[in-house]
């Protein structure tokens, strides 16, 4: 809600926010070569959300980890619920062609919760991998969104943002239960912090090299675009560290002592 607020009410904000969308706009002008944004940021159209949510879930009841699936069950529903709940009562013109009731985007919603529910399920050994697919993949359908040019920057990381807060409720409850319930946890050891730092790193570095893809002369597009080439690798790198965080919160249930 910070982020709104800040967005929606703070002028100098919200015309920043405008010309960092043009920016991207530009970046599809005359497009990024193959990558065909429209296909990307439809991964997360209905059908295939709700595709990747079963397998999900289901891979999570594989692992014999019910709880974990029930967590993401309800990470699915109530992430993108809320956002599509948050459109209508938070609407407001801003211009720039973009529908009033914009924010959060549902697609970045959609693409964040998928990538955090993987990294839940994931077994130890796959957790730096996922983390990093998991982040590069969230990028890749908001730097999307914003190419398609139909969400503002803010709508995006709004989006992310309400993703990363039905994570961490999930995460809260899943302590919760499994510390009252040591026989269902069966949690590995958290990621070590350079694994963490390298996801991070990983789905940063490619969300900036494709944003810059096509430019020619790349220090020239730096010096020319400082402002939209800093705030873009933050929320690149904000985002790959709240999908990397998620899981890293995690701890080994430690059950309580009864004298």
């Amino acid at each position: 809600m910070t982020v709104w607020a800040v967005v929606f009410h703070v002028g100098g904000v919200a015309r920043f926010d405008g010309r960092l969308l043009d920016a991207f706009r530009g970046l599809g002008q005359p497009g990024l070569g193959p990558i065909d944004t429209a296909r990307v940021q439809a991964l997360v159209d209905p059908k295939p959300f709700l595709l990747a949510s079963e397998l999900l879930v289901a891979a999570a009841l594989v692992r014999r980890r019910p709880t974990v699936a029930l967590a993401v069950a309800a990470m699915l529903l109530c992430a993108n619920l809320t956002s599509q709940v948050l459109k209508p009562l938070l609407a407001a013109p801003r211009g720039w062609g973009v529908d009033p009731s914009s924010w959060p985007s549902g697609h970045a919603t959609a693409a964040m919760t998928l990538a955090l529910c993987g990294l839940l399920i994931a077994p130890r050994n796959w957790r730096p991998v996922v983390c990093a697919a998991g982040a590069v993949f969230a990028l890749a359908v908001g730097g999307s969104i914003l190419v398609e040019g139909g969400h503002f920057p803010s709508d995006v990381l709004g989006g992310y943002l309400v993703a990363g807060v039905w994570a961490g409720l999930a995460v809260v409850a899943l302590d919760l239960i499994e510390v009252r319930r040591p026989a269902l946890a069966r949690l590995a050891p958290t990621p070590r912090r350079w694994q963490v730092r390298a996801a991070a790193g990983v789905a940063t570095g490619v969300a900036v090299g494709v944003a810059m893809w096509q430019t020619g002369d790349v220090p020239q597009f730096v010096t020319d675009n400082t402002k939209f080439v800093v705030v873009a690798a933050a929320i690149a790198l904000g985002s790959a560290a709240l999908v990397a965080g998620t899981r890293s919160s995690r701890r080994r249930p430690v059950a309580p002592r009864f004298r």
